[in-house]
């Protein structure tokens, strides 16, 4: 039995721990410990409890025995409103002396006497700022054992000492994680105001965002709203980090429309919650995610693009600061993917010519180098070709600058229908003069490239309503370019659709004629410079061999 002079010399002792240097977890153990050999007990377990989640967390446990036998469910996490003894220490703010030979032992108790071999255990509220925060536990496996009234003085005394030690504990994680979520922050705001680039950014605030808040994954995706969809761009597991780039991590199927997802702000879902969309719950379950929450990326009331935050390893119920701190990233995360917008926007203008809405010669001989480069390396054929309309200086004498501008701009449609999309480049070369890139193309194919697009504007209605007829044979212009020989048979298609329309709106619709000059890459010329002097020459020749000509170098 505990005097009063041992009763004092033992909280003395658990004192001085607390005052210590020890990191937080250590002082935990060594009040375990001490608690344990003072009460002269088998074992002594502290419990932490999350009021919120209605969740006690096995924290720290010191055993008599060499081996402790408990040490494996350190970590573990239990629902207080299944455990019916511990709901009275809880909620009641009661200690709970239980017995082996008690035939009224709630049955979870029970369970737990007879696989751990309890004869008593004495259970002890921690109450910290009339605040019930963890659990002390008293456990005698080695004889039946009844706690005297001096020994249950003591407990809770022991017990004041241990929530001072867990709010202790708390408070340096709580200064921990704030540290680590300022670090967070200001990695992000470095990667926003670096030289970064975009892709580069998004790496940096999944990383940021996942250790910060200690999730097992993050995943950043964008929203497209013609397609109202959300494209992942990319991915951090904690301990390794992914680049998905648009890979298959969809959210979930239940939401056909984003909109109303980016709609409905933060969100934590929850694979236990039985009100959660059954197809939801089953994708998560199905990935293993126990626990998502959900950050829109919204720029002044744009849904942007969504940042999932998740939990693999549990179920995880974040709290209002952690929230908070994630809608702080995401907001940041949305400037992030304004300013890519932005940058794509003023990148687009930059390339483009404005009156033609095609490439703009800066941007034409970026291409071209590219192309030169890949075709070397891989030892694939080029071509390119220089067109420039016939006699357009008397056209625009004739009928005025806006009628040039606007045979020019229907001379772009016709050019961009005559190639093919994502494969060649089409651009403004100058004035009146327009050139493409005809990549995977040798001169031949060019030559015929040039001839049909030579016979189409000879042919037809150089106004867009009518050069729109000939994206029918956009299909057919795949072909010609990779099959030569259906070229002429394209070409021939192509001249007969616009054989009898009328160009113009003029009340005497002139003849529109282009010439063409074609070269290639390595059978003209080595380089990019030598391959435009050659295309040019050929265009060149094609004028004094009386104009509307094709004509290779």
């Amino acid at each position: 039995m505990a005097t009063r002079t041992s009763t004092q010399s033992i909280l003395a002792e658990v004192s001085a721990t607390l005052a210590s240097s020890l990191a937080a977890e250590d002082i935990l153990a060594t009040v375990a410990r001490q608690i344990g050999e003072a009460m002269s007990v088998f074992s002594c377990d502290i419990w932490e409890y999350e009021p919120g989640a209605r969740q006690l967390t096995f924290v720290v446990t010191w055993c008599a025995a060499e081996e402790n036998p408990y040490g494996g469910s350190v970590g573990d996490t239990v629902e207080l409103d299944d455990w019916e003894s511990m709901l009275a220490v809880v909620d009641g703010r009661r200690t709970v002396e239980l017995h082996a030979d008690d035939p009224d032992l709630p049955l979870t108790d029970r369970a737990s006497f007879d696989k751990w071999g309890f004869q008593t255990t004495i259970d002890t509220p921690l109450v910290y700022v009339d605040r019930v925060i963890g659990v002390l536990g008293l456990v005698e496996t080695r004889k039946p054992r009844r706690f005297t009234p001096i020994e249950h003085t003591l407990c809770g005394q022991l017990a004041v000492q241990a929530a001072i030690a867990i709010h202790n504990a708390r408070s340096l994680r709580r200064l921990e994680e704030q540290n680590r979520q300022l670090q967070a922050l200001r990695e992000i705001g470095a990667a926003l105001t670096s030289t970064l680039v975009f892709a580069e950014a998004l790496d940096v605030m999944a990383r940021e965002a996942a250790e910060a808040l200690q999730v097992s994954r993050c995943i950043i995706s964008e929203y497209t709203e013609g397609d109202d969809e959300l494209t992942p761009l990319v991915a951090y597991e904690r301990e390794s980090t992914a680049g998905i780039g648009g890979r298959s991590v969809p959210p979930p199927r239940a939401r056909p429309s984003a909109r109303l997802l980016l709609g409905r702000g933060t969100q934590v879902e929850q694979a236990s919650d039985p009100s959660l969309d059954p197809i939801v719950r089953e994708e998560l379950s199905e990935r293993g995610e126990h626990t998502s929450l959900n950050v829109p990326l919204i720029y002044k009331g744009l849904p942007l693009g969504l940042m999932r935050l998740i939990e693999t390893r549990g179920e995880r119920h974040f709290g209002s600061d952690e929230i908070e701190l994630a809608h702080g990233i995401g907001e940041q995360a949305a400037l992030a993917f304004q300013n890519a917008r932005l940058y794509r926007s003023l990148q687009e203008q930059a390339d483009t010519d404005g009156l033609t809405g095609l490439y703009n010669h800066r941007h034409f001989f970026e291409r071209l180098a590219e192309e030169v480069a890949r075709a070397k390396r891989y030892e694939l054929p080029l071509s390119m070709l220089m067109i420039d309309i016939d006699d357009f200086k008397a056209y625009n004498d004739a009928f005025g600058h806006p009628c040039g501008d606007a045979l020019l701009r229907a001379l772009a449609v016709v050019l961009q229908a005559q190639t093919r999309q994502q494969v060649d480049l089409v651009a403004r070369y100058g004035g009146e003069e327009f050139a493409i890139i005809l990549p995977n193309t040798d001169p031949e194919s060019g030559l015929r490239a040039g001839e049909r697009l030579r016979e189409t504007i000879n042919n037809g209605d150089i106004e867009q309503e009518n050069a729109m007829r000939s994206l029918a044979s956009e299909e057919a212009c795949v072909e010609m370019n990779d099959r030569p020989s259906a070229a002429r048979a394209v070409g021939e298609r192509i001249r007969h659709t616009v054989e009898t329309e009328t160009f113009g709106s003029t009340k005497t619709p002139p003849a529109i004629t282009v010439s063409v000059g074609v070269a290639g890459l390595r059978v003209h010329a080595e380089t990019v410079d030598g391959l435009v002097e050659e295309a040019d020459r050929a265009l060149y020749r094609a004028k004094q061999l009386g104009k509307n000509q094709v004509a290779v170098a």
